[in-house]
């Protein structure tokens, strides 16, 4: 258990990292850039698409030469790269190459990174150790967020009182926008639905990944978490473009509503497929 909690914190402090970044980036799109919201998602859809190919190759070349800490390194270290194209990015292609940049590290550390977490394991765990992994790394989550909202809450008390800090890329209407949206999202609606969804994610995430390690053949279990990893990535793309368009044409409720239908469907078809295949035990 100590090798998943170590393997966790690398998760959570990477997405303290990350995750105080990526929550603004479609802001600044729109703010700086002028993006629609549509590009914003065909931005996102074509930056995880693209990476999750290479989560199948990942995991291949994981299981044959069992180098994993070496591969699953290399995709952490990706991180300084996204940073700095990020910091000097100066237009929506530039963000787009950031983000490619960001999911192609994740792209080659996610398979050798299950697979020692997989190995790590003692006795029937296998369920508890991709939990415990995935709670570490969703906690670097929220916490990236929380700490990204409290630094633009005092960009946007400083700027008030004249103190402020310049935002490269706009000017100061847009500056005022960007601060006004992300210091209002925090309201009480709100922290109801991520509540309702940080469960969903709790009972999937980590579900997933064990079940796949524990029926994947031992010389192919890289291969096989990359290659789920890969499907769902490249559904991403899709997936975004669809959302950027039913915002853009019918308003902001009907791609969340349109969401909800598509995991109610995909709930429906696990419940029918396991219990015809007899895999009830699951």
């Amino acid at each position: 258990m100590r090798n998943i909690v170590f393997l966790g914190l690398i998760s959570f402090f990477m997405d303290v990292s990350s995750e105080m970044v990526y929550p603004i980036i479609p802001l600044y799109l729109t703010a700086a850039f002028g993006a629609t919201p549509a590009l914003v998602g065909v931005i996102e859809g074509i930056a995880e698409s693209t990476a999750s190919l290479l989560k199948v190759f990942s995991g291949y070349i994981t299981d044959k030469y069992k180098k994993k800490k070496p591969i699953a390194f290399a995709g952490y270290a990706t991180g300084l790269l996204y940073k700095l194209e990020l910091l000097f990015a100066g237009s929506w292609a530039g963000i787009l190459a950031a983000r490619v940049i960001d999911r192609l590290g994740k792209g080659i550390r996610t398979a050798p990174r299950d697979v020692m977490v997989s190995e790590s394991t003692e006795g029937d765990t296998m369920g508890k150790a991709f939990g415990v992994h995935k709670a570490l790394d969703m906690a670097g989550s929220a916490l990236g967020i929380i700490l990204s909202y409290i630094l633009l809450k005092g960009l946007a008390a400083g700027s008030g009182s004249g103190q402020g800090i310049s935002v490269t890329g706009t000017d100061m209407v847009d500056t005022y926008r960007l601060i006004f949206i992300v210091s209002t999202v925090p309201t009480v609606l709100a922290l109801f639905i991520f509540a309702v969804y940080g469960v969903f994610t709790a009972m999937t995430a980590g579900v997933e990944r064990a079940l796949i390690a524990e029926i994947a053949p031992i010389e192919l279990k890289g291969t096989m978490l990359g290659l789920h990893s890969t499907v769902s990535g490249v559904a991403l793309l899709p997936a975004s473009v669809i959302f950027g368009f039913l915002w853009d044409r019918f308003g902001t409720a009907v791609p969340f509503l349109f969401g909800a239908a598509m995991s109610m469907v995909a709930a429906v078809l696990l419940m029918v497929f396991f219990r015809q295949n007899g895999k009830s035990e699951y």
